[in-house]
């Protein structure tokens, strides 16, 4: 369950703020439960098994893979053209720079180039502050582009342009 559920799926008439306000008051006094981290989870119960997932999978839509994000070539563009920063990002170990990288990896960007259409366009349509997927593609490669520029400009003055590095590409769609 996402924070989305909060306010945006479940919205705050459906009583979901109150629910959760008496939620762990509630668990913990039925004596049955205990609120934890995941590291401390992860120490106290002990794996039974293995799971493979050969291939990345996801809750969004009725395919449950990367295809929102990385479905079409407006995606894979805005993917391929952010990661070819990474070897200058690592030399010149900008906390500016990192931070900015990182927002510009942030899922919903490449949520919003989405193309898929049918039972989960209205979902990424619902969510989505652009009237097409052209339109958030090209506000983000503008961003992207300025982004690219302060990272030259540091380069730059840093004194020392990076050799090219080879960046695996986003993987093409299967037809």
């Amino acid at each position: 369950m996402d924070y989305e559920t909060f306010g945006e799926h479940q919205k705050e008439a459906s009583g979901i703020f109150d629910f959760m306000r008496y939620l762990p008051e509630i668990l913990l006094k039925d004596g049955g439960f205990e609120f934890t981290t995941p590291t401390l989870a992860t120490r106290k119960h002990k794996p039974v098994s293995e799971i493979e997932v050969p291939d990345p999978i996801s809750w969004a839509d009725e395919e449950r893979d990367v295809t929102a994000w990385l479905g079409n070539e407006l995606q894979q563009d805005a993917f391929n053209k952010l990661y070819e920063q990474s070897e200058k990002l690592a030399l010149l170990n900008n906390a500016v720079l990192w931070e900015d990288f990182g927002h510009l990896q942030e899922s919903d960007h490449l949520y919003y180039m989405s193309t898929k259409f049918f039972s989960d366009g209205e979902v990424h349509s619902y969510f989505n502050p652009y009237n097409t997927p052209y339109e958030a593609f090209i506000n983000y490669m503008n961003a992207l582009s300025d982004f690219i520029i302060r990272i030259d400009d540091a380069v730059a003055t840093f004194g020392q342009a990076p050799a090219p590095k080879e960046v695996k590409p986003a993987k093409k769609k299967k037809k």
